[in-house]
């Protein structure tokens, strides 16, 4: 039945856009927009080493709050991936557990 009403057709058949092409081309119209920020925009939004370059240095902040630090220690704990780190830290060479904190090596 398909196939008699292709073959008897007059017109080209146009086939339906489906949802996700609709979105790609809405993205691709959103990225040509993005292209148009001026530099002085750009300026204004630094990159993550510029903003960890003039930074403060995180830990001399978090140390002066012990309290933060033991909430921090305290709920290694009650989580799921980082209680299984504890229990056996030589398993998981994705961490490094120092001072009582667990640090990922990236």
């Amino acid at each position: 039945m398909e196939l008699r009403a292709v073959t008897t057709r007059q017109g080209a058949l146009r086939e339906s856009m489906e949802q996700q092409d609709v979105q790609a081309q809405e993205l691709a119209g959103n990225a040509c927009a993005k292209s148009d920020i001026s530099e002085e925009d750009e300026d204004d939004n630094p990159t993550l080493f510029e903003s960890l370059a003039s930074g403060p240095e995180l830990r001399e902040h978090i140390e002066k709050a012990t309290d933060f630090l033991d909430k921090v220690k305290a709920g290694y704990k009650k989580d799921g991936v980082f209680s299984k780190v504890l229990e056996k830290p030589g398993d998981y060479s994705a961490f490094q557990y120092r001072e009582g904190l667990l640090y990922t090596n990236n």
